[in-house]
């Protein structure tokens, strides 16, 4: 409770004084998620830029973005169960149904070979995820109904950064493993 109210006085100081985003701890890498420029840069502490990818955004800019977030948990080689709502609209928009539970590698996977859990500042009302894709076609797009996607291949090279190790053999044995990442916080403008 304390915690949460320290936090609420921060985030409460930083809207009275104008200030663009609340200030939110220690971290090792921060992830710059670009609306305009349909970009995902990943930056060290100091804000020295790492490496940039092409990304997929939300089709309308969703009311988390501006925000604010941390990686919470990152899952390579994930299964997929898509929600209700997207189910349905993928039967109208795509005219065939999903299954409650799509597999690691199921060519209609959109989670693609990972899967980035995020904990926003504030309330954003539906699971948003950092992503890979199924369909690399549609990268550099606004599409999507609320997540971010990249390549697969960047996901490995940019989590490879984010857990410190190379995750190229981790990605590729198929098996769904929970990574252990730096502390990196997110943000979304």
């Amino acid at each position: 409770m304390k915690k949460l109210l320290s936090f609420a006085v921060v985030v409460a100081f930083t809207a009275i004084c104008g200030l663009s985003e609340p200030i939110v701890g220690d971290y090792k890498y921060k992830l710059v998620y670009n609306y305009e420029k349909l970009t995902l840069t990943l930056y060290d502490s100091g804000d020295r830029v790492l490496a940039e990818y092409p990304i997929t955004s939300p089709a309308r800019r969703p009311s988390y973005w501006p925000g604010n977030a941390w990686v919470s948990k990152v899952v390579i080689n994930p299964g997929w169960r898509p929600t209700v709502g997207t189910r349905e609209y993928y039967e109208k928009k795509e005219g065939r149904s999903l299954p409650d539970y799509l597999p690691p590698g199921n060519e209609r996977n959109a989670m693609g070979n990972y899967k980035m859990y995020f904990d926003f500042d504030q309330p954003v009302g539906m699971p948003i995820r950092g992503h890979g894709n199924n369909r690399p076609d549609q990268i550099s797009m606004r599409l999507s109904r609320g997540c971010v996607r990249t390549l697969n291949e960047d996901g490995v090279k940019f989590l490879s950064i984010l857990s410190d190790r190379d995750l190229s053999e981790d990605f590729a044995s198929g098996k769904t493993l929970t990574v252990k990442v730096a502390p990196t916080r997110v943000v979304f403008e």
